[in-house]
Order: C-alpha cells, then structure tokens, then sequence
C-alpha cells in the first residue's frame, strides 16, 4: 500500500505499491528518488546538498519531511527536475 501525499497537506492511502504507482504515472512529472518516495516535479520547492554527495529535496507543504535522494540518483534527479 502506497500513501499519497497531497499538496493540501492531506494524505490517502493508496491500494497499490510503489512499483504499480510507478508505471502508472507520467515520467515527466513523477519520479521515483528512492525506496520510499515518487516526487511530482510541481511539489519540489528547492534541493539541497546532504551528506556524502546526497541531496535533500524540500516539498511544498511539508517542511519537516526530509526526502534523501542517493548520491547515485542526484544527478538524475537534478536532470529531471531542469527539464
């Protein structure tokens, strides 16, 4: 089960993985950055450098939620998000 987080700062459960979500959704707008989360683009308010060559990315309306992208993925992330 997948927990969908909305801009209005509510949330709903989901009957599906992130695996089904994940081919479900337009790869242009969505992203998987990790294990745990797909980011829409729209909801990315900034990034910003974390660890070990990580990145956080900060969410609009979720300013305590700390999404960690791996040091692998943030270039790709970074690509996605400048397109």
């Amino acid at each position: 089960m997948a927990l969908l987080y909305a801009v209005a700062g509510k949330s709903h459960a989901l009957n599906l993985t992130l695996d089904e979500l994940e081919t479900q959704l337009d790869p242009s707008r969505f992203m998987r950055v990790n294990r745990q989360y797909i980011v829409c683009a729209a909801a990315v308010e900034k990034l910003s450098t974390w660890f070990l060559g990580k990145m956080r990315i900060h969410v609009k309306g979720y300013p305590d939620e700390s999404i960690i992208v791996s040091r692998d993925k943030s270039s790709l992330v970074k690509k996605w998000l400048d397109s």
